[in-house]
């Protein structure tokens, strides 16, 4: 369960070790067009996943339930995804369910009796080990914001017991038993990248790999202080940090899809790319890493040792991008107003010091082949 390339790689290796062990398979996803992108073998049911399309409230939330209520807002709106739910899992009466960024199909597994695995960055599986479930980084401690969780928690809580009595569904104690279900809670991720705090509940299996090959990198720009590749989007002041990387003199290879023609005729020196490329080559080759914060990307680059310069504009970005500078992986770009040359020196400093040390057992964990094991070691457990 889940969407996008992202999920869809993430629940392959399941997906794969099930069909290879003759089990009935039925995935529900949210992107259906991009199934057949990642899936050499299909699964033998497919199913378009209920989600919401209308945008939640403009606020930053600070918990899990908060940054779920921007969704639901209202029990009957949930009771309606709820009611989904319950007939795609009525009618495929699973053995197991493995969950990926799915919490309301959590919500709707409440009363079946199926096995429960969820798999998944930090982001999606809150701790409940903590004075309210799924305290998010960017929360401090003070009076206010402890009322804030209290309230937005039980007001959380709320909606989803009333929902769960529309469908005729028992009530719940807690917001934990949303996510206390679960048989497993499989974290993609290492420890040091948790930015809820290393954990005890739960297995760390490292990062899934990723099946993107890529195009073959281009002669890197002459003249350059650094090789230096850039994964793009648009964010606020993005044409100032690219004038400005030509400016001390660091010209990079460039994929993004945001930059007009307009834009890439007046930055001569840096070169765009048209398609992807290949992250083992860009691992290997370049010097400094610049790129949006995603999980994948920081693993990539971390595993190789590839200093990091990262931009969060998503929450989970974000906590992501402090939790890679945290430990040394690179340097956080910080909004500014009066450009980036002395941030982009810094991180020329950085790269100049050479390939990120971090210890052997923790680079294991994000080359993908550790992920594999971990699956075929937990399907081989199955007692279906």
């Amino acid at each position: 369960m889940g969407g996008g390339l992202g999920h869809l790689t993430r629940l392959k290796p399941f997906v794969q070790s099930a069909l290879e062990a003759g089990h009935e398979v039925s995935l529900v996803v949210k992107e259906l067009a991009n199934i057949r992108a990642v899936y050499e073998t299909m699964p033998h049911h497919v199913f378009q996943a209920p989600y919401e399309t209308t945008p939640g409230c403009a606020i930053t939330p600070i918990s899990w339930p908060e940054m779920l209520m921007v969704r639901y807002g209202r029990s009957k709106k949930l009771s309606c995804f709820l009611e989904a739910w319950y007939s795609i899992l009525d009618l495929v009466n699973p053995d197991l369910v493995i969950y990926d960024a799915s919490p309301t199909a959590l919500l709707a597994s409440l009363e079946y009796s199926c096995m429960k695995w969820t798999v998944g960055g930090p982001f999606f599986m809150p701790r409940t080990d903590m004075p309210f479930v799924g305290i998010m980084p960017n929360a401090s401690g003070t009076p206010d914001v402890k009322k804030r969780l209290h309230d937005s928690e039980r007001t959380f809580l709320d909606v989803v017991n009333q929902a769960l009595i529309q469908t005729g569904r028992s009530a719940i104690a807690n917001v934990k038993d949303i996510i206390e279900q679960m048989d497993k809670q499989l974290l993609t991720t290492i420890p040091e990248l948790d930015y809820f705090g290393a954990r005890s509940i739960g297995d760390y299996v490292g990062m899934p790999p990723s099946d993107v090959p890529g195009i073959a990198l281009p002669p890197w720009p002459a003249a350059a202080r650094l090789k230096v590749f850039a994964y793009l989007k648009i964010f606020p002041g993005w044409e100032t940090f690219l004038e400005d990387m030509e400016a001390i003199g660091l010209p990079a290879l460039i994929y993004t899809r945001d930059a007009s023609n307009a834009l890439k005729g007046k930055l001569k020196r840096h070169i765009f790319l048209e398609s992807p490329a290949s992250m083992d080559e860009v691992c290997s080759q370049a010097d400094l890493v610049v790129h949006m914060a995603g999980s994948q990307t920081v693993a990539r680059c971390l595993h190789a040792g590839v200093p990091q310069l990262l931009i969060g504009t998503g929450l989970e970005q974000i906590f992501t991008a402090r939790a890679a500078e945290k430990i040394g992986a690179g340097l956080v770009l910080k909004p500014s107003k009066s450009g980036y040359g002395e941030q982009l020196e810094a991180a020329i400093a950085l790269a100049k010091k050479g390939r990120i040390k971090f210890p052997k057992e923790r680079r294991e964990m994000l080359d993908g082949a550790y992920f594999n094991s971990h699956v075929r070691a937990f399907m081989q457990e199955l007692s279906l």
